[in-house]
């Protein structure tokens, strides 16, 4: 344990947005995805400019991932309409009945 804190390997602080470890973005690519949002982009093109995936894109756009960053920079999150913490489901935009 004592070599892994040495060699900076040891899970210590914040973990979020560039501070993970696991992270394929930095800020500045997460500014510039912000800005590409603004211009109407579309998920897929902004994953291909940024050589991420473009749910990573999605995550990013419904304020799941990066969402202390990009409120920082003024984006509010826009709310997916399949997504489940909006409360709207598959079910409720489609009318399904309760069984």
């Amino acid at each position: 344990m004592a070599d892994m804190a040495s060699k900076g390997r040891a899970r210590s602080g914040p973990q979020g947005g560039e501070a993970n470890g696991n992270s394929a973005l930095t800020l500045r690519d997460v500014e510039r995805m912000v800005q590409m949002f603004r211009e109407g982009l579309t998920n897929k093109a902004i994953a291909e400019k940024l050589a991420v995936g473009h749910s990573m894109v999605s995550r990013i756009r419904v304020g799941r991932s990066w969402r202390k960053e990009t409120e920082a920079m003024g984006y509010e999150p826009k709310q997916s309409k399949l997504s489940p913490k909006s409360g709207k489901t598959k079910c409720n935009l489609l009318g399904c009945r309760e069984q």
